[in-house]
């Protein structure tokens, strides 16, 4: 059988991760402690990394699928949505992790407000001096949001969604490419001609889909690979052409 990994704030909350994921009994299962790790840029501590497989008693045994469907597929499938009190945990956690990569950022002064609401949690980056540096399209900004989600993500798996924001940036941004959305359509009708709108991020697609998507005048899709997809605004499609 191959290994799973699991970790924890201590050896036992990692054994009893590893032992709920594969739904097995301590006795069942051999684990190797792989020791203490240092959290991303070493902030927030350690934290303790362990590896398990199922004996070789254990694979061969008759029961095994049996208790792996009761151990495991109930407990998914009941799993409680975090309530106000968790949700808020959740964000002080976060909040604290992106205040230490703003000082470290030299923006000690920049503080950091919290706010939560079914699932999702925004942090707004407020009271800077001067202007967060939230770099060309928001790059820096998404890099920053990518850090945090990850280490919430390893505390609270799956409980929360986390944006991090910065002088209404994101909302600003959502408004501009709204406007984008707007005229490249007009010209593609204007002209009945196909208008290329440049290389840009997944979400920021879906926010140019989403805006056109009750246009009957036009038609988009994403063209491209990896990084240099792009959206293209055609005309739409009459029947019988």
């Amino acid at each position: 059988m191959n290994w799973r990994m699991a970790e924890g704030a201590s050896f036992e909350e990692a054994v009893a991760s590893l032992l709920k994921t594969m739904g097995a009994d301590k006795s069942e299962v051999e684990i190797e402690n792989l020791g203490e790790q240092r959290k991303m840029f070493g902030l927030g501590g350690t934290y303790t990394k362990i590896r398990g497989r199922l004996k070789q008693e254990a694979v061969s045994g008759e029961t095994r699928p049996k208790i792996r469907a009761e151990k495991v597929v109930p407990t998914r499938a009941s799993a409680p949505a975090p309530g106000d009190a968790e949700m808020a945990e959740i964000g002080e956690k976060a909040a604290d992790f992106l205040r230490e990569i703003i000082k470290r950022m030299d923006v000690s002064d920049a503080k950091v407000n919290v706010s939560a609401d079914k699932g999702e949690i925004t942090l707004d980056i407020t009271d800077s001096n001067r202007p967060f540096p939230i770099g060309n399209n928001g790059e820096v900004l998404d890099a920053i949001q990518t850090l945090v989600g990850i280490y919430v993500g390893r505390l609270h798996e799956g409980k929360a969604r986390i944006t991090v924001d910065a002088g209404n940036y994101r909302e600003h941004r959502i408004g501009k490419l709204k406007e984008l959305a707007e005229k490249a359509a007009n010209e593609a009708t204007t002209k009945g001609k196909k208008v290329y709108l440049g290389t840009m991020k997944s979400a920021e697609r879906k926010i140019i889909h989403a805006a056109l998507q009750d246009n009957t005048n036009v038609q988009t899709k994403s063209q491209g690979e990896g990084d240099h997809r792009q959206v293209v605004v055609s005309p739409a499609t009459r029947q019988g052409q």
